[in-house]
């Protein structure tokens, strides 16, 4: 789940070779979701990388019936080209982080990516989700599903600007 980034793992913030950093999480649900989406992709900016964040893809509105089949494929394509994932994997409609996060992160690992996700709450899961069917919960000492944990490079305590922080420049 943790690891120490290398001087390898960045390259020197410059037009051409600037890492770019995909924004993943259900902010793009919030109801300012455009200013919170300028404030992450500023703070990305002052750090010399390349910001993507999936509001800003070209979307054809008028084109309705393909709507949601152009934003994924946006989102995509954003994660192709980026470096690293910055994953908002907090409780997002229960207990569990957003499934579009989820199958992003998975994504973004399954190509190479470097993801790291942040969260609040890093207590075991075990602790903080109560099923109310009877299911079983994990019980591996982890803050999130196990096949979050692993995917991801490193999951850190805090917000989005602690996650950032976490990106190394040479």
């Amino acid at each position: 789940m943790s690891s120490e980034m290398s001087k390898t793992d960045t390259k020197s913030p410059s037009v051409s070779s600037a890492l770019k950093i995909y924004i993943a999480g259900p902010d793009v649900f919030s109801p300012d979701a455009v200013s919170l989406g300028r404030l992450m992709c500023d703070a990305i900016r002052n750090k010399g990388f390349v910001p993507l964040y999936p509001l800003d893809n070209e979307i054809d509105a008028h084109e309705t019936q393909n709507l949601s089949e152009q934003i994924f494929d946006g989102n995509i394509k954003m994660i192709q080209d980026c470096n690293i994932v910055l994953a908002n994997l907090n409780p997002f409609r229960g207990s569990e982080p957003d499934s579009g996060t989820s199958w992003e992160v998975g994504y973004a690992f399954a190509l190479g990516k470097k993801v790291i996700g942040y969260i609040d709450d890093t207590r075991p899961m075990i602790d903080k989700v109560h099923d109310t069917r009877g299911w079983r919960v994990e019980d591996l000492g982890l803050p999130l599903n196990l096949m979050l944990c692993h995917g991801a490079f490193k999951i850190v305590q805090g917000d989005f600007q602690s996650a950032l922080e976490q990106i190394q420049t040479p």
